[in-house]
């Protein structure tokens, strides 16, 4: 299980934390959950879109390529799907290396199966106020606190706060991931700065994106690996 992640929303606690990876818990982030209805504005989530054939996401063609098994593809496929949907609807260019990384992030953390944060004994002083309510890590990024779900549910129009457990779904988790980490909600960091094309990818910096420099070295080896990269 990856290491909790607590987010702070000044952008100077941000950069002050940015060398360790590991961001302050806050009381904000603990604060109870409410009726959704009311704090969630114009919480009407979209029909599904339709999902891009492999001649129209330019992605799908690493697939066939990746070491890993077939249940794990097809989690990749959907972040893939929503990889593209969120760049083309901003008018932002495909990004092949970008997409290696987020599904080398996955992977690293999760196993690329979105998971739930399991309560330790070590780490029972900071989780005791989150799994309290319910609002333990679950998906690919494990961010805490109803606060937290509460801002992720206005992002990706998902009600969240009235079913936390929705992370564990593979399309919920990608639309986190992949949203967070475009528009800079994990840790402040935007990750497409790290991925200018047609510069070399920085992997390795790019973890600061999504927690820090924790496990930077391991993502950057998933994503060399996990595609055939050299």
């Amino acid at each position: 299980m990856s290491r909790i992640l607590l987010f702070v929303l000044a952008a100077a606690y941000v950069n002050a934390n940015i060398s360790t990876g590991f961001f302050s818990y806050t009381t904000s982030s603990a604060i109870k959950a409410v009726d959704a209805s009311s704090t969630i504005k114009a919480l009407t989530p979209e029909a599904p879109a339709a999902v891009a054939s492999s001649t129209e996401n330019p992605y799908f063609f690493l697939l066939p390529t990746m070491k890993a098994e077939d249940s794990q593809k097809q989690n990749a496929k959907i972040i893939f799907e929503e990889l593209h949907l969120t760049l083309t609807k901003a008018g932002m260019a495909s990004n092949v290396n970008l997409a290696k990384y987020l599904i080398a992030t996955a992977y690293t953390d999760v196993s690329l199966v979105p998971a739930e944060e399991k309560f330790s004994s070590e780490k029972s002083a900071v989780q005791k106020t989150y799994f309290a309510d319910g609002f333990m890590g679950r998906g690919y990024v494990h961010f805490t606190g109803a606060f937290n779900y509460q801002r992720f549910s206005q992002y990706i129009g998902v009600d969240l706060i009235s079913d936390p457990a929705q992370l564990n779904q593979p399309r919920i988790a990608a639309k986190v991931l992949v949203f967070g980490a475009i528009n800079g909600k994990f840790t402040g960091i935007r990750i497409g700065q790290f991925f200018l094309q047609p510069s070399a990818p920085e992997t390795l910096r790019a973890r600061t994106a999504i927690n820090g420099n924790y496990r930077d070295k391991d993502v950057e080896l998933t994503y060399k690996s996990l595609f055939g990269t050299n």
